[in-house]
């Protein structure tokens, strides 16, 4: 009980610290119940960070069949991200399992997506994420473009070269589209592009330059719209010479002509360096 409780979960970590295995004994038979707890899951959490191999073990016996409605938890979600980073292959393999076969709906929560970013991060196969990086619809998704971004991030080079094939064709219509998922597919689009990707961003260059300048001037003053055109400027200043360089000196000519009021700093910054860039 005390672990679940404002005044004693901080006793229980302390105890934790000093010597955990007699601490665990007794969370045994509640882990799932105090992983959903607001102050328990503070608890399992610490006691996955101190314990050992064998620990892992038993945690992922008594968590069998409980994974998904933990990793879709506001409070247990934390607990399969942090025995995910912790455990061993061997540990984790059945709790894997659990989440890969759920893994649509997990990538699309709010709550689950977390844990199948922490999955690609540290445990999940080559086939699982070029399943993933085949999934157009989380592309526009809330919570399902965060995936895409940390595939983008730490996928392997198969899973990253398929979520490529997946955006070029719609590049076009992540750019310009005024559909309600805009954003979400634009954060990963940039993603992609800080990964390198000249052929990807050749085709957003001139995705963007195409654009009506009403909606190019409002894309200028959002945090997601600014942060897409100023990894494409610094990545035409980083070519030097070729396509991506005269497309990204285009860019910055049609940006100049809108107005600067409300755009956001850090572009101002970027269309400096690739005019400077431009001026030698």
């Amino acid at each position: 009980e005390l672990a679940r409780t404002a005044e004693g979960h901080p006793r229980v970590l302390a105890m934790l610290e000093d010597a955990w295995e007699p601490v665990v004994a007794q969370l045994e038979g509640h882990l799932v119940k105090l992983s959903c707890h607001r102050w328990g899951t503070l608890v399992v959490q610490q006691a996955l960070e101190v314990s050992t191999h064998e620990w892992h073990l038993q945690f992922a016996q008594e968590v069998s069949g409980c994974v998904s409605r933990m990793s879709s938890n506001l409070n247990g979600n934390h607990v399969i991200q942090k025995f995910l980073e912790v455990s061993s292959a061997v540990a984790r393999a059945t709790v894997v399992a659990e989440l890969e076969s759920n893994l649509m709906w997990l990538a699309r929560h709010e709550f689950g997506c977390r844990v199948i970013q922490r999955l690609i991060e540290h445990e999940s196969s080559e086939s699982m994420q070029v399943w993933l990086a085949e999934s157009a619809e989380l592309v526009w998704d809330r919570y399902g473009h965060h995936v895409l971004e940390a595939l983008a991030d730490a996928g392997s080079k198969p899973a990253r070269g398929c979520l490529e094939t997946l955006i070029l064709p719609q590049v076009s219509c992540i750019v310009a589209t005024h559909h309600p998922g805009r954003a979400f597919a634009m954060r990963v689009l940039e993603r992609l592009l800080r990964a390198g990707s000249p052929a990807l961003a050749v085709a957003a260059l001139g995705a963007v330059r195409g654009m009506d300048p009403r909606d190019l001037y409002a894309t200028t003053t959002t945090d997601h719209g600014s942060a897409l055109l100023r990894v494409l400027l610094d990545q035409a200043k980083e070519a030097g010479a070729g396509a991506l360089w005269e497309a990204g000196a285009g860019l910055l000519g049609v940006l100049r002509a809108l107005p600067a009021a409300r755009r956001q700093k850090r572009l101002t910054a970027s269309m400096k360096r690739m005019g400077d860039a431009l001026a030698r």
